[in-house]
Formats: structure tokens, sequence, C-alpha cells
């Protein structure tokens, strides 16, 4: 038998047992408004919740864009201040702004 990959769903079918249980309206709001943040359903968030799969929120597409080309101007401000075409810039704080947002990124 074939083996799905480790990081595919496994597929759920309409005679799959089924999980009930109660939680305070805060928080059944909580984990809808957590869910909604990771891009999932509320069953494929709360299975990878239980399962200890990682589960990240995702982030909004222009807000990618624009850490992106915050970086790609950074990047170009470094290289001018390697070449000394940039006097007032310090190319050590240029270099560290970068690093600074490739973290962010992570």
């Amino acid at each position: 038998m074939e083996q799905a990959p480790e990081n595919s769903r496994p597929r759920v079918t309409k005679s799959a047992p089924v999980l009930r249980f109660r939680v305070s309206e805060h928080e059944r709001l909580l984990i809808e408004t957590k869910a909604s943040q990771a891009g999932l359903k509320l069953s494929d968030f709360l299975r990878d919740c239980a399962l200890d799969k990682p589960v990240r929120e995702t982030v909004p597409l222009e807000v990618v864009r624009g850490v992106i080309g915050v970086g790609n101007s950074l990047n170009q401000l470094a290289r001018l201040a390697r070449e000394g075409k940039l006097g007032a810039v310090e190319e050590q704080e240029l270099l560290e702004r970068l690093e600074e947002l490739k973290k962010l990124l992570r």
C-alpha cells in the first residue's frame, strides 16, 4: 500500500469517526480566529493541533510583497555603500537592518 507524503493531509471520508467536545463561547471564538489566521478549516486546524503538527499563521500576500520590496531596497543600499557610492550611510547598519528583516520573514 502506497503511503501519502508526510506533509499531505490524509483523506477523511464521511464514514470516519466524528469527535465532539464542548468549549466556552470565548474558547470557540479564539479557536475559530486562530484557524482562520492559519488559513485552515476548523477541523483541519484542530486535527493539526491535536497531532502536534506545526500550525502557522498565514501572512497576506501584500505584506510579503512589501517586506520583499524593503529587503531589496536595503540590499541595493548595502551594495552601494560597499562600493563607496553612499557617503553618509553606514554599511554595517544597513547589513544589520537586512538581517533583522530576514529574521522577521522566518
